[in-house]
This record gives structure tokens, C-alpha cells and sequence, in this order.
């Protein structure tokens, strides 16, 4: 929900934004006391913060029905409220990567009685997925048949 807020405040910021460099613009017009490229600049800049305020809005609106919940025998993910489970029997293989300098974190979980589940850093925090890889490394542990781990590179 804070990425919801989030999203909200930059929408709105670009709003503002794409509204203050029309006035601008349009005051350049009037007086005309600057040239017409940079008049396009002033117009063009605050057309792009419009457009990508609307794409980050419209991006995270749609990653907002996702959640993972995490038990003692597995775990549910939820998406657009459709639950899917998976308990740690189930995993067969683990794929993992994670690189700090972009800030880029992914599970990937191979399951034998359902389709895999992929968890990444772009639709959840990355202290979430980072923390979701021990809870994954102390519970598979557990398990006589360990599931296999592959780290991607």
C-alpha cells in the first residue's frame, strides 16, 4: 500500500510539474523573453515527468494485489487474489540471484506439483526477497531430499 502512496505523490508531483512548465511556457509566450528551444525544454520536461509519473502509477496499481505469506510448512502467494501454495516438500530446485550493486534480488522455485514461483526484488521490497532466501535456506534444510540450489549469474 505505500508503494500505492507512493506512486500517488509522483503522479501528482507530475502533474504539478507538467502544469507549472506550461504556465511557464506559456508566460515565455507572452513576454517572450527566451528562446523557443527552450521553451520546447521547459515543455518537453514536463510532458516526460507526466508520462512517467502515469507509467509508475499504472505499474505499481498493477503489482498491487500481490503478497507472499510465509507459515510453517510453506507458503501461499497471492496475485489478483488467487491464491497459490507451496509447501517446502514441493520445491525441487532453487534458482537465486543476487547482485547488491543494482539492488536486484530473485528466487525462483522449481516445484514438482505446481507451476513455479517467481520472486524478485521489482514486485517486492528487496529486504523482503533477501529475507525470504534464509527462511528458504532454514527450512529446506529440514528436508532429507534438500532441494537443489543454482545461483544465476
Amino acid at each position: 500500500m505505500a508503494y500505492l502512496y507512493y506512486a500517488a505523490m509522483l503522479t501528482a508531483g507530475s502533474v504539478f510539474g507538467f502544469v507549472l512548465a506550461l504556465l511557464i511556457a506559456l508566460d515565455v509566450i507572452v513576454f517572450d523573453g527566451i528562446t523557443s528551444t527552450a521553451r520546447g525544454i521547459i515543455l518537453g520536461a514536463g510532458v516526460l515527468f507526466l508520462v512517467l509519473g502515469v507509467v509508475y502509477f499504472v505499474w505499481e496499481y498493477i503489482g498491487r494485489d500481490r503478497r507472499l505469506l510465509v507459515f510453517r510448512d510453506g507458503l501461499v502467494y497471492v496475485y489478483r487474489g488467487t491464491p497459490q501454495v507451496c509447501r517446502w516438500a514441493e520445491i525441487d530446485e532453487v534458482i537465486w540471484t543476487h547482485h547488491d550493486a543494482n539492488g536486484v534480488a530473485s528466487y525462483h522455485l522449481k516445484l514438482s506439483s505446481a507451476p513455479d514461483l517467481i520472486f524478485n526484488s521489482v514486485y517486492f521490497r528487496l529486504e523482503d526477497i533477501i529475507r525470504l532466501g534464509e527462511i528458504l535456506r532454514e527450512e529446506l534444510e529440514l528436508y532429507d531430499d534438500q532441494a537443489a540450489w543454482t545461483e544465476f549469474r
